[in-house]
């Protein structure tokens, strides 16, 4: 399914057309596209290495994210906040 999906990508069709010229139910391909993109994020999930070389500030700081992944800080560099704020929708 991996090998059609990514024909699927690349065709510049809907997903109708496609399913239609492959012969394949829409319901199946939008199924295998689901688990696929479920499966990107599952492998993209861990940490990430966040390097400072200033003063950490004292206070407190929270960064959530629209996925609802949030980044709580003790204390923290305002550049910890910047690379946080760079990585987009986690």
């Amino acid at each position: 399914m991996e090998a059609l999906i990514e024909q699927y990508k690349q065709s510049g069709l809907s997903i109708k057309e496609f399913c239609t010229q492959k012969q394949i139910g829409y319901h199946t391909l939008q199924y295998w596209r689901y688990k696929e993109k479920r499966q990107n994020r599952q492998n993209q999930a861990g940490f990430l290495s966040i390097r400072t070389t200033a003063r950490p500030s004292e206070g407190k700081a929270l960064v959530s994210y629209p996925n609802g992944v949030a980044v709580s800080l003790d204390s923290f560099d305002p550049n910890q906040i910047l690379q946080l704020l760079q990585l987009g929708n986690v």
